[in-house]
């Protein structure tokens, strides 16, 4: 973060580490100043909400689920979960999963019954760049005004080595129907160094100068500073 200029990041715990959320817990209460911590809690267990407000006292300031599977996202459990966030505050971060644009469609009425509920959609859905169906999908979400979206994963998205150009054309139709003040880029490091994806290999410092230097060419000066922070910080760095 030092070396690129990155005052302060927002940590989200692991999938590799499931529900035990105590490194990051840990982390947050040493650096309290420059990260911020979303946690995730099991959406099949019983005790979620009481795992959800436990987490929310020790420090955490956000809940992710995914990937999200339909089963669960349509039980009655899981619209308790959203409302405990609304009730709490705290936003809910969702990995619909590689591909995720098809899973909008049955991921959206949910939504609507909790309108309260800050949600934050990881990595563009994961919408095919190639697929009309899936980015008007996404874009349709713009309607529920709580829903705000994560500019990230356009490693995954492209078919090109960096700096991905055919998924930035994605980020600037985001950008126009969800307004910058519902954008936020994200790095997901270390996820991005995996060279598996088409777009993958890639360190932090890459991924850093590509927000930096690459929407400058397709965002406002204004807009650039909010997705680049201004979004965040006004979610998770209030104080």
């Amino acid at each position: 973060m030092d070396a690129n200029q990155v005052d302060k990041t927002v940590l989200i715990q692991p999938i590799c580490y499931r529900f035990d959320n105590s490194y990051v817990r840990d982390t947050i209460a040493r650096h309290p100043k420059r990260f911020a911590g979303v946690a995730r809690i099991d959406p099949e267990d019983d005790n979620a909400l009481h795992h959800l407000e436990e987490l929310t006292n020790q420090g955490f300031v956000g809940v992710r689920f995914g990937p999200v599977e339909e089963k669960w996202w349509k039980a009655p459990r899981m619209l308790s979960i959203l409302q405990k966030a609304a009730d709490l505050k705290i936003p809910v971060l969702l990995f619909l999963g590689k591909d995720g644009g098809k899973s909008i469609p049955w991921i959206e009425p949910v939504l609507r019954q909790v309108p309260d509920v800050l949600v934050v959609i990881d990595h563009m859905a994961d919408v095919s760049i190639s697929d009309t169906t899936q980015v008007e999908a996404l874009l349709a979400l713009a309607a529920l005004p709580k829903v705000y979206i994560k500019i990230s994963h356009t490693w995954a998205l492209s078919n090109q080595g960096y700096p991905w150009s055919d998924a930035q054309g994605l980020v600037e139709k985001v950008v126009s129907v969800f307004g910058a003040k519902r954008c936020m880029f994200a790095t997901d490091w270390p996820v991005c160094m995996m060279p598996s994806w088409p777009g993958g290999d890639t360190n932090y410092a890459e991924t850093v100068k590509l927000a930096k230097d690459e929407y400058k060419n397709i965002l406002s000066p204004e807009d650039l500073q909010l997705v680049l922070g201004g979004t965040a910080a006004s979610i998770w760095f209030k104080g």
